[in-house]
């Protein structure tokens, strides 16, 4: 009598067992699968926020040079509209004396493929112009983005409400 219940409980230990191994295998897999969809989702996440940063963070001293730099991580026609832009929208911040202060408050990936990204990005700015009372302003933005050369670029930003 003692030899089979012996022998049940030696089954169920070694079932116990295999199925610790095969859980922890599957623990493992799942991590290096979240942990590769985070390390595509953070560069992109870092472009759309970079440029929402950006365009919220402007005054007449900085308006051109930041917008300069923020060229190079642009794509499309947005590259071309953003370029033909930047005279007038430069000339309007120094005549305006307008200063703003943005931050990125909260980033989230929409959609992800290889090639293409869509980020909804949460934006606050401190507003102010001479004349006027310092406002904030809360913006929502979905930023397109393309991989060109190895690399997100921007290719659109909307408001979205």
């Amino acid at each position: 009598m003692k030899r089979p219940v012996l022998m049940i409980l030696i089954v169920l230990l070694t079932v116990a067992t295999a199925a610790v191994v095969v859980g922890g295998v599957l623990t493992i897999r799942a991590d290096k699968h979240t942990s590769s969809i985070n390390a595509e989702r953070s560069p992109a996440i870092a472009v759309a926020d970079r440029g929402v940063e950006a365009l919220t963070t402007i005054s007449p001293n900085n308006s051109a040079a930041t917008l300069k730099r923020l060229e190079p991580s642009l794509t499309g026609d947005f590259l071309k509209q953003f370029e033909s832009m930047t005279t007038t929208f430069t000339s309007v911040v120094a005549k305006g004396k307008v200063t703003s202060k943005g931050s990125i408050a909260a980033s989230a990936v929409q959609s992800l493929s290889a090639t293409q990204a869509k980020i909804l990005v949460a934006a606050t700015a401190s507003v102010s112009a001479p004349k006027h009372q310092t406002t904030s302003r809360a913006y929502r933005i979905r930023v397109s983005l393309r991989r060109t050369g190895g690399a997100w670029r921007i290719s659109g930003m909307e408001f979205v409400s």
